[in-house]
Parts: C-alpha cells; sequence; structure tokens
C-alpha cells in the first residue's frame, strides 16, 4: 500500500513538474522582444552602428515605444535614424537622443494590420569614449502596443545591452 501512494506522489510531481515547465514556456520563452546587439566589440573612438530589433513572438503590433538610457562619459552617440524601419509614423516625427542626459528614444507605430514578426525600428550610431565594460539599458517606460484596437501593451523580454570596450 506505502509503495502504490509513493508511486502516485511522484507520478503526480512529474505530472505538476511538466505542466509548470510547458506554462513558463508558453507565458515567458515566448514574450516579444527588443534586442540591441553590438555586431562586433567597439574600439574606443571607434563609430559603432547598432541596429534596435524587435521580434514580436507572434504577436500583431501597431506601436512602440523605446527609451533607453546611458551613461555620457561612456558613450557619444553620434546619430539616430528610423531609416529601414517597421514603422511608417513617429510619434515626434524623428528618434532623439541626448548625449547630455544620457537618453535615446524611438516612438512611432504605423496603421492597421500592424506588424507581427521580426523587424527594424531605428538604428543607433555611437561612439564609445572609454574601454571596458559599458551598457544601454531600457528605461521602464519602453513598450510595445497591439493592434487591437484598445493599445493594449504586451509583456516584453528586454534583455540587458552590454558590450565590452576595447583600447
Amino acid at each position: 500500500m506505502k509503495s502504490k501512494i509513493i508511486l502516485i506522489f511522484v507520478v503526480t510531481l512529474i505530472a505538476l513538474t511538466v505542466v509548470g515547465f510547458l506554462f513558463y514556456r508558453t507565458n515567458f520563452a515566448r514574450r516579444a522582444s527588443i534586442t540591441i546587439k553590438p555586431s562586433v566589440n567597439p574600439k574606443v573612438n571607434q563609430n559603432v552602428e547598432l541596429p534596435v530589433r524587435i521580434d514580436t513572438a507572434g504577436a500583431t503590433i501597431n506601436a512602440a515605444e523605446i527609451y533607453l538610457t546611458f551613461d555620457p562619459e561612456a558613450i557619444k552617440v553620434e546619430s539616430v535614424s528610423k531609416d529601414n524601419s517597421i514603422f511608417e509614423l513617429w510619434i515626434t516625427d524623428e528618434p532623439k537622443f541626448s548625449n547630455e542626459k544620457g537618453e535615446i528614444s524611438f516612438a512611432g507605430g504605423l496603421p492597421t494590420p500592424g506588424f507581427k514578426g521580426k523587424g527594424e525600428i531605428g538604428n543607433i550610431k555611437f561612439t564609445p569614449l572609454r574601454a571596458g565594460q559599458t551598457e544601454i539599458n531600457f528605461d521602464s517606460k519602453t513598450r510595445a502596443l497591439l493592434n487591437d484596437g484598445k493599445g493594449t501593451a504586451i509583456s516584453l523580454n528586454l534583455p540587458p545591452i552590454k558590450f565590452k570596450v576595447e583600447k
């Protein structure tokens, strides 16, 4: 009798583990993401281009606001552009940046049917000012909105943008 109870307990525990894993994969692994990655480790005073990309993870969006912060003593932004962007409309006409405040922003959208898949939002051109580890961070205001007629914000995976600047 004890072995039968132990067997039922073990089978139940395994089933709950599998259900928990599937729940995690469905709700977290498939979140939309915004990524910004340098293709190589940049060097001090070398111009670097960083494409800002989105993967909607199957959702259809019609707008996004991306707010980034950086250390102005480590990075000097030269320009931000909307060239090759999936967006057709811009809230402020152009993406913006401030080297004094250490801020970059992209805020745009597109009409129905919206966008689903992987695409480029914009591009950041910058120059590293010193060697060592540096990063660009997403501000908590960053969001992407569903093309659902309500502007529902979707859950975003915003991995840190860390890179090593070489001498």
